[in-house]
């Protein structure tokens, strides 16, 4: 790992490493002990798709992935590891993105808070705590794999390797769409160091980032790559979104029906209001994920942005927004959040409020899931405990919006507030 600076800050950094590491070995034993691997049928699902293509079918000829094509190398690992247990394999990959992700945390913590080590430590904590919470989707769902790669590009280029970290944000969108709209962050970034020259070429390597799991698949799949839009477009509000809670609501209080059925693997609201939230959370995706970036826009790249806090405080809004306002919010998809959430909500209650929002959403999967599907007693409470997780979701978007306007609470870059880092600086 390459870092500059005095002798006593890379034992410094050595020594965050290590913390961070035993850190997350000890969690995660716990975890893993106590509260096992993870449950959930997901994994049957990815083996399948891999078993297919490494058996020399072409996806979305051959067979009809419901994941981007980005996705499929994620899900061919495991199988190329070989051995006869593809859920334990698929657990270890996904452990190797946790890790990733955790130590990207520690790595923007210490640029964001130099020389408070408490915020830094915090920043750990909440990244592991926040996991841990979910471990039921943790290791049994791939969504922490875009995660950890969308968090390690936007970094990399704050710390001066823009095209590594532009590669690995195309990369993280062609396995899941919703790292796409980070990307003009990263583009604004680079229009602010090169002008129009580096902005084309940020744009290149992005490209080069989503290509690349494309490329093998392409020449036969043609636009059939993009066939998996039709059955994401084709579902209806998935019972845990919040716009099936305003909708449940409404027929708990008698006044809009409605019933929930399961089509495309899981269950979905139906009824008048659901088929009315359905078609407007489209638009209001757009709107709730990109008017952060819109607020951010003056201030992204700038000085006060050298560590990347405006940067941060925009993706994780974003984030927020395509999950707020999105017709799908199943419980794996919280863990888009969790390299974000750490470095942006710094404060004890909001930290707080992070972390009950994850235990929540393992309250409500698997838990609370049959009396919120209706197929046992105990629908109401279902509903407002998914209502409660869902206000919290809105509640965090408030903050990190606000959070851009705010100026750093601690010096980005010790003895130079705003000198961008050199290249090379990882920790």
């Amino acid at each position: 790992m390459l870092m500059s600076g005095p002798r006593e800050s890379g034992r410094g950094s050595q020594a965050l490493v290590l913390a961070a590491v035993t850190a997350w070995v000890v969690v995660r034993y716990l975890q893993l002990k106590y509260a096992g691997p993870g449950i959930g049928s997901d994994v049957n699902l990815y083996h399948s798709y891999a078993r297919s293509w490494g058996s020399g079918a072409t996806p979305y000829v051959d067979f009809r992935p419901e994941y981007p094509p980005g996705a499929l190398p994620i899900f061919l690992i495991p199988l190329l590891m070989g051995g006869a247990d593809y859920a334990h394999n698929f657990a270890v990959e996904m452990a190797c993105f946790d890790l990733a992700a955790c130590l990207v945390v520690v790595a923007w913590a210490r640029r964001l808070y130099a020389g408070n080590p408490y915020l830094q430590a915090q920043s750990l904590a909440v990244y592991l705590l926040m996991t841990a919470a979910l471990y039921p989707v943790l290791y049994t769902r791939f969504d922490l794999a875009p995660a950890a790669i969308a968090m390690g590009g936007l970094y990399l280029i704050y710390v001066n390797r823009w095209r590594t970290g532009l590669v690995l944000l195309g990369f993280a969108g062609a396995v899941k769409l919703w790292p796409f709209a980070l990307l003009p962050i990263p583009l604004l970034i680079c229009y602010r160091r090169g002008r129009w020259g580096r902005l084309f070429e940020a744009g290149a390597w992005a490209s080069v980032g989503v290509l690349l799991p494309v490329a093998p698949i392409l020449q036969r799949a043609g636009w059939s790559v993009l066939s998996f839009l039709q059955y994401h477009a084709a579902r209806g509000i998935e019972i845990g979104a919040t716009w099936s809670t305003a909708a449940l609501a409404l027929n708990l209080l008698g006044i809009v029906p409605a019933h929930a059925e399961h089509d495309f693997g899981a269950f979905h609201v139906k009824g008048a209001a659901a088929a009315i939230f359905a078609t407007v959370s489209m638009p209001a995706l757009v709107l709730l994920a990109m008017a952060p970036q819109v607020r951010a826009a003056w201030r992204v790249g700038r000085a006060d942005d050298s560590a990347g806090s405006v940067g941060l405080a925009a993706a994780s809004a974003s984030v927020l927004g395509f999950m707020i306002a999105g017709k799908v919010l199943s419980p794996q998809f919280a863990l888009w959040l969790v390299p974000f959430l750490p470095l942006v909500m710094n404060r004890p209650l909001t930290a707080v409020v992070a972390v009950v929002s994850a235990a929540l959403t393992t309250a409500e999967y698997p838990f609370l899931a049959a009396p919120l599907e209706m197929l046992e007693p105990g629908h109401a409470r279902a509903v407002i405990v998914v209502g409660i997780r869902n206000a919290l979701f809105i509640v965090l978007y408030v903050v990190a919006w606000r959070r851009i306007t705010q100026k750093p609470r601690e010096s980005p870059v010790s003895g130079n507030a705003t000198r961008l880092a050199p290249r090379g600086v990882l920790l």
